[in-house]
């Protein structure tokens, strides 16, 4: 029990850290670089729509 705790520990401040290191973009900005993969497990990033509107419908299903 003592050993989770403490890997718990060390790695809730790993993220914290890396947390840290990232800013959240301001209007304006340019979007970060990402890609997905769509139904068919082909991966599109966001440079394949470069100059056309992209609209994400991000969703969750339980």
């Amino acid at each position: 029990m003592r050993k989770v705790f403490l890997l718990m520990m060390i790695v809730g401040i790993a993220v914290s850290m890396v947390g840290l290191s990232f800013s959240a973009p301001n209007i304006g900005d340019p979007a970060p670089s990402f890609s997905i993969p769509d139904t068919n497990l082909v991966y599109h990033s966001l440079s394949d729509f470069n100059g056309r509107i992209v609209v994400l419908n991000l969703w969750q299903s339980s």
